[in-house]
């Protein structure tokens, strides 16, 4: 259900989600029922106009609850001898089915007539909903009122009596089981975890897992090179995330309560860590999954079950993508950044912040209590934040931009060394020398003398 969240809101839709408390344990191919219900969910918001209403809802059956089914339906289900039975239906508000039309929309290729028209599509989407859940010994059924909605039940039993041998995987364990994360004594040497590397110890990963063998697993393949913390579900990750601004996350998408796209959206957008690459764990890889966490601001995705290799793999990788990015922060032109358009959340506070030097260029008593209450930030927040976006202290940043401008006015305008260094907030033409000559290797005389530009080429800036 979470890939059509976004589509509910596009689509300005209700979609409510209702599951029975108690857990249901059922044997079914989850590739193939993930077909149904995606294809079923498809249909209730192609159907479904804007301002009404989609409900998923699970619940558990009893034999007598089914007397409402035809007798063919009801048949099917008790020739499998279960005693309890998972039903999930989807239903939505809309203009409902023609009754005439119920028993024909799960024949191969028949198509509803609205308006004398057929509706798009190929017509043979619920054929293949009605043959998925007949392998499974299931039935599947529709109710509507025209002008109201419509209701799909899919109906399935509970257990193993009405399967064959050659129906039950042996052994199965889903991808959260432990066994898939157990390390084995013949691990080839280059699956052995990477040894201490103090380099990379410096790097803090916060990994949020519901299932405590997966969080123990991974601290312990990345641990020799990286401090691990943890956190059991989305509330506390983003509280940890929030109180410790850790250099990576990885997180479960399926979680109680706030799942990963939810934390994802949530710490991309919160200022104080819209920096931190986060890295999805997902046991799906279905296109919906991907593209909803990508448009969060996830920054990778692992596919459960994984193995350590590729673990450890992609780890190193996004730390290196945002180590990198650092230095391209660090090192871009204020005015390169302040002229581009974007819409990162970090490129929009470095805006913010070089708009906030540029306005206070000449002002020599502005200093960092000044600067966090143009951003709007504590001192502390505001440092943390500009150093672990450009590896600079915000009076660096300050420092560095002042020096720029003031390269910029030796190579363009006529205006004195003195002048410069108290147009870019140097009261002191002295010190400004000394600060210049440290980071552009030359002092400004000499700086002057070493560039040959036309008279005519020099203007004067404002």
């Amino acid at each position: 259900s979470m890939a059509f969240n976004e589509l509910a809101i596009k689509q300005k839709v209700g979609f409510l989600v209702k599951t029975n408390e108690q857990e249901i344990h059922i044997w079914f191919d989850r590739l193939e029922l993930e077909k149904v219900f995606f294809n079923l969910l498809s249909n209730a918001f192609k159907n479904t106009p804007p301002n009404g209403k989609i409900i998923l809802a699970t619940s558990l059956l009893q034999k007598n609850d089914l007397k409402d089914l035809s007798p063919e339906k009801y048949n099917c289900l008790q020739l499998t001898k279960a005693v309890e039975f998972l039903e999930v239906s989807i239903s939505n508000t809309g203009i409902g089915i023609p009754s005439k039309e119920l028993e024909k929309i799960f024949d191969p290729f028949y198509q509803v007539v609205e308006d004398g028209r057929s509706s798009v599509g190929t017509g043979i989407g619920l054929s293949l909903v009605k043959g998925i859940i007949d392998l499974h010994h299931g039935v599947v059924c529709v109710e509507s009122v025209p002008g109201e909605g419509a209701v799909f039940r899919v109906i399935l039993p509970v257990g193993e009596g009405h399967l064959s041998q050659d129906e039950i995987i042996k052994d199965y364990f889903g991808s959260e089981h432990i066994n898939h994360y157990l390390v084995p004594d013949d691990l080839f040497e280059d699956d052995l975890p990477e040894p201490i590397d103090n380099e990379h110890r410096k790097y803090t990963i916060l990994v949020i897992d519901d299932n405590s063998d997966i969080r123990n697993y991974i601290r312990t393949q990345l641990q020799n090179n990286y401090n691990i913390i943890e956190a059991e579900n989305g509330i506390a990750g983003i509280e940890k995330a929030i109180r410790r601004i850790p250099d990576l996350i990885i997180s479960d998408i399926m979680m109680p309560g706030i799942d990963g796209v939810q934390l994802c959206l949530k710490l991309k957008n919160e200022i104080h860590t819209s920096h931190i690459p986060i890295i999805l764990l997902t046991a799906r890889t279905t296109f919906m999954h991907v593209k909803e966490g990508f448009e969060v601001g996830a920054d990778d995705y692992i596919t459960k079950p994984f193995n350590a290799t590729m673990l450890r793999l992609k780890v190193k990788s996004v730390i290196s993508n945002r180590e990198r990015l650092r230095q391209t922060f660090g090192k871009k032109l204020p005015f390169e950044l302040a002229a581009s358009e974007t819409k990162s959340v970090d490129e929009q506070f470095l805006k913010k912040v070089y708009q906030v030097i540029e306005k206070n260029i000449s002002n020599a008593d502005f200093d960092i209590a000044h600067f966090s209450d143009e951003i709007g930030m504590s001192r502390a927040n505001l440092y943390r934040k500009i150093k672990l976006l450009t590896k600079f202290s915000p009076n660096e940043v300050l420092k560095n931009y002042r020096l720029k401008v003031a390269l910029k006015y030796l190579r363009e305008t006529d205006l004195s060394i003195s002048e410069i260094s108290y147009k870019t907030g140097f009261n002191n033409p002295a010190y400004f020398t000394n600060c210049f000559k440290k980071v552009h290797k030359v002092s400004p005389s000499e700086y002057l003398q070493n560039i040959t530009i036309s008279p005519n080429n020099k203007t004067n800036l404002h």
